[in-house]
């Protein structure tokens, strides 16, 4: 029943909580108190209740979307890139104390758009989720996997032993790739992985995804199917390279 506007007084308070059904489910509610009075009768209180538990699915299912890979299920770059600032501004804040190492891992599947090409991009999806799974099994479950874009694939490792743990990881995640074939369409695909690898150091900290995907670029560039750990030299000679892809057109 609703009040009349002159029956009813006072601010009204909005509870947001769960309770239990009758057949034991838990239930999202949202209710409204508020100070129902009558004149000549006693103060009271009005509380009405609604089910928002289909509001609040809807609201988690979207957050889930925005930050996970449809495709593989894992962590998507947008959530990698947030993690990944927020630990580096965590750690930044903590110098000095008792820590472990954090690092980032890039992998890029060598051969893949040949699996696209020859067997077709639903092939290729099959693969992607295949090398997805095994990526997962293979990295300690607090770690963080993601799928970046394509075909690559990121780790960020958060409390590591030593930087030497790190780089044990990705050689680890080279070999799940290569050890056995992918099988798709009844055929057998095998493939290798370009690894890049970067440690979050006190001067190169804020530039860690970046770093790793330098490395695995320099691995690609090197035949592929093995691992590359980021030096200062190897962002140097893109920027180098990216300068002189620039000087070339406009002489031309």
């Amino acid at each position: 029943s609703a009040a009349g506007p002159d029956s009813a007084a006072g601010r009204a308070d909005r509870i947001s909580c769960r309770i239990r059904a009758a057949d034991g489910t838990w239930r999202h509610v949202e209710s409204t108190v508020s100070l129902y009075r009558q004149p000549g009768g006693p103060d009271r209180l009005l509380v009405t209740a609604r089910d928002v538990s289909d509001q609040v699915a809807l609201r988690r299912q979207l957050t889930h979307l925005t930050f996970h890979d449809g495709l593989t299920g894992l962590p998507n770059r947008a959530y990698l890139e947030e993690r990944a600032r927020d630990l580096l501004s965590s750690a930044a804040g903590q110098r000095g104390g008792a820590r472990g190492e954090t690092g980032a891992i890039f992998l890029d599947l060598d051969g893949f758009t040949a699996v696209n090409d020859s067997v077709g991009h639903g092939a290729g999806d099959l693969v992607l989720a295949q090398a997805a799974r095994r990526l997962r099994a293979a990295v300690p479950s607090h770690d963080i996997v993601a799928r970046w874009g394509g075909d690559e694939f990121s780790v960020l490792v958060e409390n590591a032993a030593s930087a030497q743990e790190i780089v044990d990881i990705a050689e680890r995640l080279g070999s799940v790739i290569a050890a056995e074939p992918f099988r798709v369409v009844d055929r057998d695909v095998l493939l290798t992985a370009s690894i890049g690898v970067a440690l979050a150091d006190e001067s190169e900290s804020e530039h860690l995804l970046r770093n790793a995907d330098v490395a695995m670029s320099r691995a690609k560039d090197s035949g592929g199917g093995r691992v590359e750990v980021f030096a200062a030299h190897m962002h140097a000679d893109v920027v180098r390279r990216l300068e002189l892809a620039t000087d070339l057109r406009e002489a031309i």
